[in-house]
């Protein structure tokens, strides 16, 4: 029994950016949804292999509030809501076994890269299009961090399986899985502050945007 966690090649766009935002503010406001479906896939993952290592199932409320995440893509020109690109519910009731597990893993890999290489080519249009470089650089630093963030779940979760497997060798296991998620914690509060930059130029950006309807 093994745990595959290697990180896939990167994906490429899907369809979901076939039809590229024509304003600043909507470039932006796609980043952050995007940004929200990648955190809902990492919490889905989390929840999936915390199941599958503890035997017990995942909470329903968790549960519930994932599958109700939605994404927007363009199929034949025409927009469609969709469900979250990771489907765990397998996760839930009963604990996933190890070849649920396997598939829930391939299924969020690909979902992240999916949401990579989308957040990529907005991340270019910021410069390209628009002149805000300095919002680029936002993007890539955020990018940079959650790739490390990503890294450093792989680790932890090998480290937690081997525990699982080993329950003696906690003294050699425990440290490096403990500050795993230490890394863990800071990269969150770095990437969270990426993305207050963003929300507080979508603020902005809003209130200009409202400014002018109301004088027009």
């Amino acid at each position: 029994m093994s745990l595959n966690t290697t990180e896939p090649a990167a994906a490429q766009p899907s369809s979901a950016l076939s039809a590229l935002p024509e304003s600043l503010l909507e470039t932006l406001k796609q980043i952050l949804q995007a940004q929200e479906t990648r955190q809902s896939i990492q919490r889905e993952l989390e929840d999936a292999l915390s199941s599958f290592l503890s035997g017990a199932p995942a909470s329903a409320s968790a549960s519930q509030s994932h599958s109700s995440t939605a994404t927007t893509t363009v199929v034949n020109g025409s927009p469609v809501r969709s469900k979250s690109t990771c489907a765990l519910e397998s996760a839930t009731i009963p604990p996933p076994n190890e070849d649920q597990l396997q598939e829930i893993l391939r299924i969020a890999f690909v979902g992240l890269m999916q949401v990579r290489a989308e957040v990529e080519v907005l991340e270019k249009r910021l410069g390209e299009k628009f002149g805000r470089t300095d919002l680029r650089d936002v993007v890539t630093v955020l990018e940079e961090k959650e790739q490390e963030r990503l890294r450093e779940t792989i680790q932890r979760d090998q480290f937690r399986r081997l525990l699982f497997l080993n329950p003696s060798a906690e003294d050699e296991f425990l440290p490096a899985i403990e500050g795993a998620d230490k890394r863990r914690k800071d990269l969150a509060e770095e990437i969270n502050e990426q993305l207050r930059e963003l929300a507080a130029e979508v603020a902005d950006l809003s209130a200009a945007e409202d400014g002018d309807a109301g004088d027009s």
